[in-house]
């Protein structure tokens, strides 16, 4: 890991401390920081990937999701926004 990407992730790692001490009804925001860091950890490691590509190859599914396989990361960005604006309620 290079200097740059340990600042990158410096961000990740306090907000995990923060959550050391908070009570028990926040452990499963804990859990997805700890999804989100593993996750941060291995895309360093295979930049190459979009992340559909890595998260497919990484559950190592017999199945074909060719429409989530080739997904590109500015569309699945896109489509985030898109699904949040719909459920926020604002």
């Amino acid at each position: 890991m290079t200097a740059r990407d340990k600042d990158n992730t410096d961000w990740l790692n306090d907000a995990m401390a923060s959550l050391e001490d908070a009570p028990s009804s926040a452990r499963s925001v804990e859990g997805q920081f700890e999804l989100l860091h593993s996750l941060l950890n291995v895309w360093q490691k295979h930049p190459q990937m979009r992340l559909m590509q890595l998260l497919i190859n990484a559950l190592n599914n017999s199945e074909s999701y060719p429409e989530l396989y080739y997904i590109d990361d500015a569309e699945l960005i896109d489509k985030l926004k898109m699904f949040d604006d719909k459920h926020s309620g604002s």
